[in-house]
């Protein structure tokens, strides 16, 4: 099973029993949500040919604005 599909099964599942405010049903959209982008990145970064220093700077900036991992 494909990560993000594992992160879709566990929201379902947490769906049933907890309300939409639960901190960890929250926390599982978010991770659900991070891994499908994740996988996106990954499939348009091996269509691309290499990128510059300045392009990957720049699409790098575009998905971590604050500059760096938190």
């Amino acid at each position: 099973m494909s990560d993000w599909k594992h992160h879709r099964a566990k929201v379902a599942a947490l769906s049933r029993v907890r309300p939409a405010d639960d901190p960890e049903l929250i926390a599982s959209r978010r991770q659900l949500k991070a891994s499908k982008l994740e996988q996106a990145a990954r499939e348009a970064a091996e269509a691309l040919p290499p990128l510059t220093d300045e392009q990957a700077r720049r699409i790098a900036a575009i998905i971590c604005p604050q500059g760096g991992a938190r």
